[in-house]
């Protein structure tokens, strides 16, 4: 439940995060959720697996991206979407 790896200011805390609740009941997934700073972020989380030859650690990994960075190829497309819709409209209507 600590931080090993992160922003200096985060190592050896323990964050209250619903990716953190939802990693212990499923093996992985993602979620957008707000991060103590206020921003919202794209989660990503999984659950280290053991091999036959060894147990598995028991790490719980979170990777997390901003989430106006994650969906901007959405936001593109969907831009795109409107423009073709309405050039095809407009040309249909002349």
């Amino acid at each position: 439940g600590r931080v090993v790896l992160g922003p200096a200011g985060w190592r050896d805390q323990s964050p209250a995060l619903a990716s953190l609740g939802r990693v212990r009941s499923s093996a992985s997934g993602f979620v957008l959720e707000t991060w103590p700073d206020g921003h919202d972020y794209l989660t990503g989380y999984a659950r280290t697996r053991g091999r036959p030859l060894f147990e598995s650690l028991g790490w719980v990994v979170l990777v997390r991206m901003d989430a106006d960075v994650a969906f901007a190829p959405v936001a593109d497309l969907r831009r795109q979407i409107w423009l073709v819709s309405g050039a095809l409209a407009l040309a249909f209507l002349i």
